[in-house]
């Protein structure tokens, strides 16, 4: 996935563009910033991109121990 700002919800069609462009790359990791801009609840990537989360959990697993900050989320491929 490729946004500098992924703070805004997208529609659905472009998500699912998303996760057809990430089964192609076929990425060993994924790494998610997941803070919410301005405290917002709402402005968290996974509230802002739900679709991407959820095919993230569902085909990567977290990598445990990289970091004390939880605002990083750095997973592997299954």
């Amino acid at each position: 996935m490729w946004e500098i700002y992924p703070i805004f919800s997208r529609a659905q069609a472009f998500e699912q563009a998303e996760i057809e462009r990430i089964k192609f790359a076929n990425p060993g990791f994924a790494i998610i910033f997941d803070l919410g801009l301005d405290d917002r609840e709402d402005l968290r990537f996974r509230n802002t991109h739900p679709l991407l989360q959820q095919y993230i959990l569902d085909n990567f697993e977290p990598v445990d121990g990289y970091s004390k900050n939880h605002v990083y989320h750095i997973y592997k491929r299954r």
